[in-house]
């Protein structure tokens, strides 16, 4: 339906008060009214005396009329950024309407033919107005919001970039009883290696500690931690290695050590694997006698040879232990490896 311009009909209250008029200035007139609207919403009052007023202030439908206002104005995120005075520093970051509205805007810019806005220039955007300490209050909060949690998480990958991020992130993850398993999916380490030289790794092991502290040890217990990281890798031998080298680092080894025994365990009792063939999985596709050219301090040789003496003592007790741990001392792991499986074979 098409409208005269000319006519001079009071155009109705409550098309007047939502949807900004375009016959003059409408950057302007759109402005001073969204702005005026949420200005108490969302900025600190020096006292800190006013009421907070979250998402729920934003009507949907609104929030479509703004986002396609801007679109048709070709409004550049930047722009709307600096003009809705999102770098201010009274502008609040828990639940804050417009901040949420500027994301949303991201993304159905993002949408527009030949039109982009990547992810590295909206945390630059962002990081030259504000701390780590509110980035990571953010983010955190901007995940919440189902149409913005990838890009959130993204975010928070990119902040954690900044060692003295990590223990922030770790205390808002607590704060909000982040499990494990939601760390593992904001760090992305599903599709990442999981070893001593992956910081996000050993961060979310950190973390797991940092949970058990808090809500319990039965909340995501070490056993727990090793069957998550069995299902999220299923690479579950060449763990023993993983556990081997994680001993190295002080506030992880107790962890470590714990997950390697459940996993010698599982190994010997369920899975039913010797030294032999616990080897041979080590180093596949090498057989398990490579494993012994390596120097005694190497990971894969310790692993093998504390899987050895596990075994000796599950089947044979501590004297089979004994007997095992000497022919290691004295150089001869082959005779040792023998001597563990020959233990296997009596009890058959």
């Amino acid at each position: 339906m098409k409208t005269n311009i000319h006519q001079t009909n009071a155009t109705p209250p409550s098309l007047r008060d939502s949807i900004p008029s375009f016959s003059a200035s409408p950057v302007e007139t759109f402005t001073s009214r969204y702005l005026r609207h949420y200005e108490t919403a969302n900025v600190v009052n020096k006292d800190d005396t006013e009421e907070r007023v979250g998402l729920s202030d934003l009507s949907t439908s609104v929030g479509n009329l703004v986002n396609k206002a801007f679109l048709k104005l070709d409004m550049n995120p930047s722009g709307l950024f600096a003009m809705l005075n999102l770098a201010h520093a009274r502008v609040k970051l828990d639940n804050n309407a417009r901040f949420i509205q500027w994301f949303q805007y991201v993304l159905r810019y993002r949408q527009k033919e030949l039109r982009w806005f990547d992810d590295d220039k909206i945390f630059k955007l962002l990081q030259k107005s504000k701390s780590e300490d509110d980035l990571v209050t953010l983010f955190h909060n901007l995940r919440q919001v189902p149409e913005l949690k990838n890009l959130a998480d993204k975010m928070q990958r990119m902040l954690w970039k900044s060692p003295s991020s990590h223990e922030l992130m770790s205390q808002i993850w607590l704060k909000t009883s982040e499990t494990p398993n939601e760390v593992f999916k904001i760090l992305n380490l599903k599709s990442a290696t999981l070893d001593v030289h992956n910081k996000k790794f050993l961060q979310w092991l950190r973390y797991t500690e940092l949970y058990r502290a808090e809500k319990g040890v039965n909340s995501f217990s070490e056993l727990q931690t090793m069957h998550f990281l069995l299902d999220a890798k299923p690479i579950e031998t060449q763990f023993g290695t993983v556990f081997q080298k994680l001993k190295q680092f002080p506030d992880l080894e107790k962890l470590a050590e714990n997950m390697q025994i459940y996993l010698f365990e599982r190994s010997i009792h369920v899975l039913k694997y010797n030294p032999k063939h616990f080897g041979d999985l080590l180093v596949n596709p090498s057989p398990w006698k490579s494993i012994l050219t390596e120097p005694k301090n190497d990971a894969t040789f310790q692993t093998l040879e504390a899987y050895t003496l596990k075994y000796a003592k599950a089947l044979g007790g501590d004297d089979a232990e004994g007997i095992v741990k000497t022919l290691f001392a004295k150089d001869e792991p082959i005779a040792a490896i023998e001597a563990a499986m020959k233990v296997a074979k009596l009890l058959r």
